[in-house]
């Protein structure tokens, strides 16, 4: 592990496999800093300026994309926010913001997290959003 950007801990890698004994687990590591978070952030511009269909996998690219390799984590979640908010689909949109900021809860300005612009229905408060989104994940899971 190494400090990134703004003191933010970057995992640079891990141990892929656990044993416990009578339990192994294998993983497949998967470090996001390392994916080119400029990149994702213009071709998801790109869709939603356009007004194209998000496909699942722009959906998990645009929630992850705050994790992705950036110099500015904040920046970045106040970008996608800000790009979140002209998704069409306000369905889609709330899944997105409540998505992002789930992700980022580890590394978020909680000053901005307070009264983001253009999102007051945050007041009430981000813990709020964010089980909300784990309750919807899970739903979405079980069906």
């Amino acid at each position: 592990m190494h400090f990134g950007p703004a003191g933010c801990n970057v995992l640079t890698n891990a141990p892929k496999e656990l044993n416990l004994g009578c339990v192994s687990v294998h993983t497949e590591q998967v470090f996001l800093s390392n994916f080119d978070g400029d990149r994702t952030y213009y071709e998801l511009r790109y869709k939603v300026t356009n007004n194209i269909r998000l496909s699942d996998d722009d959906i998990m690219r645009f929630i992850i994309l705050p994790l992705m390799g950036t110099p500015d984590k904040q920046k970045r979640i106040e970008e996608a926010v800000d790009l979140a908010k002209l998704v069409q689909d306000e369905k889609i949109q709330t899944f997105l913001i409540a998505g992002i900021l789930t992700a980022s809860d580890k590394f978020i300005d909680r000053d901005w997290l307070k009264c983001p612009p253009g999102l007051s229905w945050l007041r009430q408060g981000h813990r709020f959003i964010r089980k909300s989104f784990v309750l919807f994940v899970r739903m979405e899971d079980s069906r």
